[in-house]
């Protein structure tokens, strides 16, 4: 499984030192590379990036995580990766605390250093 990080900034950037750490406990990822649609982008820090429509086209097995934080541009970034049936990522960092009754839906990604007390729900995307 490839992880895509969609969004090359400082979110981006961020999450992707999440994704570092989630992978070195449980390996889920054999790579981790950048999309972002900017084509003028080609490596963030010393992580590769391409275009969505290439990172489609070029890994078969891709997931997204989608670090912009800009809702309407989430939105829209969470509609086309549906409608080209790419699953969403959900990163939770390992130091993170999350209370039995926490609900958490697909596409949050928790930092580090988090509490996450009773009965919070956190929705799609």
């Amino acid at each position: 499984m490839i992880l895509g990080i969609f969004g090359a900034g400082g979110l981006g950037r961020e999450v992707e030192i999440i994704a570092k750490k989630i992978n070195a406990i449980e390996n889920r990822w054999n790579e981790i590379v950048f999309v972002d649609d900017d084509e003028s982008i080609m490596q963030v820090m010393k992580t590769k990036c391409d275009t969505f429509q290439n990172s489609i086209s070029k890994y078969t097995q891709l997931e997204i995580s989608i670090a912009i934080g800009e809702p309407s541009t989430r939105e829209k970034v969470y509609k086309k990766c549906k409608d080209n049936n790419i699953p969403i990522a959900t990163l939770i960092h390992p130091g993170v605390y999350i209370d039995e009754t926490t609900r958490i839906g697909e596409g949050t990604v928790i930092c580090e250093g988090c509490t996450i007390t009773s009965c919070v729900e956190f929705g799609v995307n």
